[in-house]
């Protein structure tokens, strides 16, 4: 009844492409799904490009009757140099997804977890119909996530003007630059500071997993945006010692320069409380709308219970527009799951 196939794999024709450009338009369509604007060509290059690259990644369409209905991915994700665990990835375009489509993807699910020998899943449910599907696995909830809005003519552009005439003056020991590729010397105290601000965002319920970004990850990453046209801020602040002690980053595809990705901020824990994010957000926030003054929103995604963040996001004009879930799968859920 349903045929699953990998991107990567021969099979996948480009007939199977144009198929699957179809599906990822009815679900930006119908529940905002994430998609740039280009064609089924540019979406094959870019997923491609990624999948060489990431060799960890893997992504599959799931087919009826010839057309696309759903679409999965199994990543695995590294714990600095030594550990790893399992992340999944989950669309379709239903409001409730069918009993069989769902066994019939959680019976592939457990086999690429038992190939890759781990024993649960990390699976981020973007919104109510994903944390559904969740629920019917047996998953456990791990945690509540916030898609959140910026929309260009509702932005609080005098307060954020305001952040980046007076928090400087405030800190005059400390320098913002800004760099569309981070310098070599930079890179090591990047990603020890983007490790270090995710192990300390604050969590519904405790995990086992500290994600921790490295230096080769980092590059590959920037190798990948570059090739694939999106354009990257990273802003940073340093001391007077040339210390990396605050980031942030967004990306913008040179492809749709309507939306913007505002990624991770953090700040030094020995910096905190002096209004440094505010700072990088706002600096962040005027340079894309320098070289991109018809943007019309940014985008991003926090956890509800960051409560630092969700304050500063509101002070800006960001508005909550879709709640997730963060669960936790094991493979003994899902076997139960489908045998009931």
């Amino acid at each position: 009844m349903y045929k699953i196939i990998s991107i990567t794999s021969k099979e996948f024709s480009d007939t199977d492409w144009q198929r699957y450009y179809i599906l990822l338009k009815s679900l930006k369509a119908k529940y905002d799904c994430q998609l740039n604007s280009e064609s089924w060509e540019t979406l094959k290059s870019r997923i491609t490009l990624y999948t060489n690259i990431n060799k960890h990644y893997q992504e599959y369409a799931v087919f009826e009757n010839d057309k696309a209905i759903a679409w999965f991915a199994v990543n695995l994700m590294m714990q600095g140099t030594d550990d790893e665990f399992l992340a999944m990835y989950l669309e379709f375009n239903y409001d409730n997804i069918p009993e069989q489509l769902n066994k019939c993807i959680v019976e592939y699910l457990v086999d690429c977890i038992k190939e890759l020998k781990h024993h649960k899943i990390y699976y981020m449910a973007a919104d109510k119909r994903n944390t559904s599907a969740a629920l019917r696995w047996g998953a456990e909830l791990y945690g509540h996530v916030n898609e959140s809005k910026l929309y260009k003519d509702k932005a609080n552009s005098l307060l954020m003007q305001e952040w980046v005439d007076t928090i400087p003056k405030l800190n005059q020991e400390l320098t913002l630059k800004p760099y569309r590729q981070l310098p070599e010397k930079y890179i090591d105290q990047y990603v020890a500071l983007y490790s270090q601000s995710i192990q300390d965002i604050p969590e519904d319920k405790s995990s086992d997993v500290n994600y921790e970004l490295t230096a080769d990850v980092f590059r590959n990453d920037e190798e990948l945006s570059r090739k694939n046209g999106i354009v990257k801020y990273n802003f940073i602040i340093v001391n007077e010692l040339d210390e990396l002690i605050g980031l942030s980053s967004a990306y913008i595809s040179s492809k749709n320069t309507d939306v913007v990705d505002q990624n991770m901020t953090g700040v030094n824990r020995e910096y905190r409380g002096r209004s440094l994010a505010k700072w990088l957000k706002a600096a962040v926030f005027f340079s894309v709308e320098k070289k991109y003054p018809d943007f019309k929103m940014f985008y991003t995604q926090m956890r509800s219970v960051n409560e630092p963040i969700q304050h500063i996001n509101k002070k800006m004009g960001y508005v909550n527009t879709r709640e997730g879930c963060e669960f936790w799968i094991t493979v003994e859920s899902f076997e139960k799951f489908l045998n009931t």
